[in-house]
């Protein structure tokens, strides 16, 4: 099978300062336009956009960061069953689009309660101005055709979602009438996930079919240290509140470790956490600078680099027999389950 890559052909990401991406800016750094300029038909299918597309196309993915996509890395991108649409789009080698995208990522509030080093180097949280913006623009999109069209929200990438103003704005006005066939992923920190924040999104609940929480530690003192501002007993009593939520609603958890020196021997311990709480899914990825490590420092916590002193440690660790359970993906950390490496 040709490599291929859907999401530039389904999704969009929308930035705090409107910019709009056909992935994790992360992952594919180049926006395609911006949303609070533009009308958005003429950025989903905007000069960049078509050349992004043209690059799966072609096999080249020159605008993706191929050292750290986890689909690339992990072969997702040659081993996923193509839909005939997509089969068609080859065919056709066609990057200009008729349809919405299915999938949107709201990622324009990086407001959080929590201050973690692999995000940020402060704690950040937006001005009230544009959180006014962003409502102003939130109220817009919930009545646009847009809206009406998308299979599933992803709120958010970059906060706190139960810590955000604008995103407790939207979850309050969400319509099932409006979109009754929507689903949303919601990403947190899970400090914030209690029985009286889930009351005020019952708006979304019909929707919300994943939670996604960032955890980064089996213990304690490491979730301390990593997860600045955290508590990891009141994060322990929230997943039994969402374990609670499962039994009577159809959804999925699933928890994400982001990998470092200061964590990685904690591995096996987050698996049997994440099996304690009947979680659907564990993610183990690689530590990202964001800007927020000096040189000197972030190749001290990278463990993942073939030049750091752990490196044949954490080989060990991610080879051992545990981690074939099917909820484990080692995302952009998969590379080093190959024996050549």
């Amino acid at each position: 099978m040709e490599k291929f890559c859907s999401y530039p052909f389904k999704r969009v990401h929308f930035s705090t300062a409107g910019n709009a991406y056909l992935c994790c800016s992360a992952w594919l750094p180049q926006s395609i336009g911006n949303i609070f300029k533009d009308n958005f038909n003429l950025v989903w299918n905007s000069k960049t956009a078509l050349e992004i597309r043209s690059s799966i196309l072609d096999g080249s993915f020159r605008f993706c960061k191929k050292d750290i996509c986890p689909r690339i890395i992990s072969g997702q991108i040659e081993k996923e069953p193509l839909l005939d649409k997509y089969k068609t789009i080859m065919e056709a080698k066609r990057v200009h689009l008729d349809n919405s995208p299915e999938e949107i990522s709201l990622n324009y509030d990086y407001s959080c309660n929590l201050q973690c080093k692999s995000c940020r180097d402060e704690k950040k949280i937006i001005d009230k101005d544009t959180a006014e913006m962003l409502i102003r623009f939130q109220n817009s999109f919930l009545d646009s055709e847009l809206y009406k069209n998308v299979g599933r929200l992803t709120v958010t990438g970059v906060g706190e979602p139960f810590f955000s103003r604008v995103f407790m704005d939207l979850f309050s006005k969400i319509d099932s009438g409006k979109n009754q066939s929507l689903k949303i992923t919601l990403r947190t920190n899970g400090m914030l996930l209690t029985p009286e924040n889930w009351e005020k999104i019952k708006n979304a609940h019909f929707a919300i079919d994943l939670v996604s929480i960032s955890i980064d530690a089996a213990t304690g003192e490491t979730y301390r240290k990593l997860r600045v501002g955290g508590d990891f007993n009141r994060l322990m009593t929230n997943l039994e509140f969402l374990g609670q939520i499962k039994k009577y609603k159809k959804l999925k958890i699933m928890l994400h470790f982001v990998v470092q020196e200061e964590n990685f021997e904690e591995m096996p311990a987050f698996l049997e956490l994440a099996r304690r709480f009947d979680c659907d899914n564990v993610v183990f990825a690689q530590l990202m600078n964001l800007g927020t490590y000096s040189k000197e420092e972030y190749n001290r916590l990278a463990i993942h680099h073939p030049d750091h002193p752990q490196f044949q440690k954490l080989k060990s660790i991610i080879r051992n027999p545990i981690f074939k359970d099917p909820i484990v993906s080692f995302d952009n950390l998969s590379h080093l389950l190959k024996e050549e490496n």
